[in-house]
């Protein structure tokens, strides 16, 4: 079925804006996905409480992984604050504890 030349000019129309009214949505997305891509997350080793750690920052933490939701600042403690998210829970840690040594006494 063919459309008179008047109809499919219009539907040409309505087309293009369509077109461009959806690049115009998907674009600021496009952008932030490859902001998020570029950055992804970082195993940064065992949290230490005077440093800061960026958002996708990942800390091993009381034998739990937790990454960082948001910038955080140096003492926000996983656990402890809303900047990060437990990701991971390790198994508890079953070794015994290490007691204070005393001297001249051999095992």
């Amino acid at each position: 079925m063919s459309l008179p030349p008047r109809d499919e000019a219009m539907m040409e129309a309505i087309g293009r804006v369509l077109i461009e009214e959806i690049e115009l949505a998907v674009a600021p997305l496009r952008l932030r996905i490859a902001e998020l891509e570029k950055r992804g997350v970082e195993y940064v080793g065992v949290y230490q409480r005077a440093v800061g750690y960026r958002r996708g920052s990942i800390v091993t933490f009381e034998n739990n992984m937790h990454v960082a939701i948001k910038d955080t600042e140096p003492g926000e403690t996983p656990l402890q604050c809303a900047s990060w998210q437990l990701c991971l829970k390790g198994t508890p840690d079953k070794r015994a504890p290490i007691g204070p040594r005393m001297q001249g006494i051999r095992p």
